[in-house]
């Protein structure tokens, strides 16, 4: 079993990454699968994910099988991506260990990138479901230099950081008070 230790510019594992930032449970980028992550590296157009943010339609065009309609539509699901906001956003960043679902739990406790770039390892690992393993993953993740350049990117080009916590249900909760 092999581990690439260069995970932040080893074009195979970029690309893989880029294909995950893209899933339709993440960022949800039509037009951004498997071909066009690797065809995205593979060019140089794009070294880290902000890169995707960054692309233009000439950029686009001058790559085999994209012609205006599909390098129009792909730079539409890249801008649409922008608002999806912090509970999206954390899983799509391929953080060890942090899922969707979990990335929702924590997006609920700490509404901001910054709120969790802030956090200490242990107010992390006490939001549910997480401990310290998946707390120290979290925390390597926001100290690491890739980690730093890859939300200063996001947060320059208008990517959403923040999370719309849910609001609690109109009317209290439906059994409150009530013995079952």
């Amino acid at each position: 079993n092999f581990v690439c230790s260069n995970t932040g510019v080893c074009p195979g594992q970029l690309a893989k990454r880029i294909e995950g930032f893209a899933r339709r449970t993440r960022m949800d980028i039509e037009g951004l699968g498997r071909e066009v992550a690797i065809q995205l590296v593979d060019s140089g157009l794009v070294k880290s994910i902000p890169d995707l943010y960054r692309l233009t339609k000439k950029q686009l065009l001058a790559l085999e099988k994209f012609a205006d309609t599909k390098a129009q539509k792909l730079l539409d699901g890249i801008a649409a991506s922008k608002d999806r906001g912090l509970a999206r956003l954390l899983p799509a960043l391929s953080i060890l260990y942090l899922g969707e679902a979990l990335a929702e739990v924590l997006a609920e406790e700490f509404p901001s990138a910054d709120a969790i770039i802030a956090a200490k390892p242990e107010e992390l690992a006490k939001v549910k479901g997480f401990g310290p393993e998946r707390a120290k993953y979290i925390r390597e993740y926001f100290d690491s230099e890739v980690g730093k350049k890859v939300i200063a990117g996001l947060r320059e080009l208008g990517v959403k950081l923040t999370h719309d916590k849910k609001a609690a249900p109109a009317g209290g909760l439906p059994l409150a008070g009530k013995t079952v």
